[in-house]
């Protein structure tokens, strides 16, 4: 009974690390879109270095995405723990 408390009490923790989590990745996301405005624009104002700048600009907007499937994956797991936790203090209960 203790264990799942304690579980039950370390899983809201991880929980609000992941909401902070969430709201500085809405912040880096906001700087990658930056980036890759910018990296445009330095592309169309310098036809030399256009190739460059869009492999350049094309691999941080794909380590955003992956880092954004990331982190989706490990929140719905995070979910489906809570999930279970919450099953497993229901069948507690009824014993």
């Amino acid at each position: 009974m203790a264990f799942t408390a304690l579980f039950y009490v370390q899983l809201q923790r991880i929980f609000k690390l992941s909401f902070l989590l969430q709201l500085d990745l809405k912040a880096l996301g906001e700087k990658v879109e930056s980036i890759a405005r910018e990296a445009e624009d330095l592309a169309s104002r310098f036809p030399e270095g256009q190739e460059h700048l869009g492999e350049q600009r094309d691999e941080v907007v794909s380590s955003w995405r992956r880092l954004q499937e990331k982190a989706s994956s490990k929140k719905s797991n995070l979910t489906q723990s809570e999930d279970l936790q919450k099953f497993l203090n229901d069948f507690r209960d009824l014993l």
